[in-house]
């Protein structure tokens, strides 16, 4: 019996999970700086804070691949592109 094939739609794709343990990761002294700089002022572990921004780090590139997207389009209407407001 043959397995079907899955979605060619990457929205519909099956979301995979990854664990990464014992990561170790570098920054420049400036970067370290202002990394410790904002976990002091939020009470917040460093560790905490690079979880969070890697956590919405893919969204982020969705939604400036979509703003990009929709710049690129100079005939759409106005009703249509007034979302890209939101687009830096």
């Amino acid at each position: 019996m043959r397995t079907p094939h899955p979605p060619s739609d990457p929205l519909t794709l099956p979301i995979r999970l990854s664990t990464l343990a014992n990561v170790e990761v570098h920054f420049r002294p400036e970067t370290e700086s202002r990394l410790q700089e904002l976990a002091a002022r939020t009470g917040r572990a460093p560790d905490d804070l690079i979880e969070d921004a890697m956590a919405g780090y893919p969204q982020e590139l969705a939604r400036n691949a979509l703003c990009t997207t929709l710049r690129s389009l100079p005939n759409i209407s106005r009703r249509i592109r007034q979302p890209t407001a939101r687009c830096r």
